[in-house]
């Protein structure tokens, strides 16, 4: 009888600051198979204009009285926050998932300040699952090509850890 490893479920979440895409395969050893889409999710206000953000209509920030500088505030970055959280939503996603044993292991694929923000939200069990993650920017990539990409990358389902 041939010692055949059971198939795994393995979740994508590909994304960037305003789009993301959480992707499903069973992986049998050697590529993905059944590729398909469990969400889409999109961050409008990482999409906005800081000054849309922040500003009231005398250019500064709401509730500032400050008369040298109006508006700025490096310590609070309003394209930063709005990144945070959005990472911080799909963290509790991926969270509440692991929990409920959707899937078995997680890769992450996001632009590097992107995906370090991902990786500080995540929680204990979606981090116990994180097999990889990768340095690449394929949020805008179309199902075909973003498809064709993750079996380049991962014909085989990366080693557990």
């Amino acid at each position: 009888m041939p010692n055949e490893q059971a198939d795994e479920t393995i979740w994508f979440l590909i994304g960037d600051a305003g789009h993301a895409r959480l992707l499903s395969a069973a992986w049998n050893g050697a590529h993905a198979r059944d590729l398909s889409l469990v969400s889409e999710h999109t961050h409008p206000e990482s999409r906005a204009r800081v000054h849309d953000l922040v500003s009231d209509d005398r250019g500064r920030k709401p509730g500032s009285s400050s008369v040298m500088h109006p508006g700025l505030d490096p310590k609070n970055d309003a394209k930063e926050h709005t990144a945070w959280r959005f990472a911080h939503e799909l963290a509790e996603l991926l969270e509440a998932q692991a929990v409920a044993h959707q899937y078995d292991a997680l890769v992450l694929i996001a632009p590097p300040h992107f995906l370090g923000l991902l990786k500080s939200e995540l929680g204990p069990h979606a981090t116990h699952r994180l097999r990889t993650t990768m340095h690449k920017d394929y949020a805008w990539l179309d199902e075909h090509t973003l498809e064709h990409r993750i079996d380049e990358l991962f014909g085989a389902p990366p080693p557990p850890r």
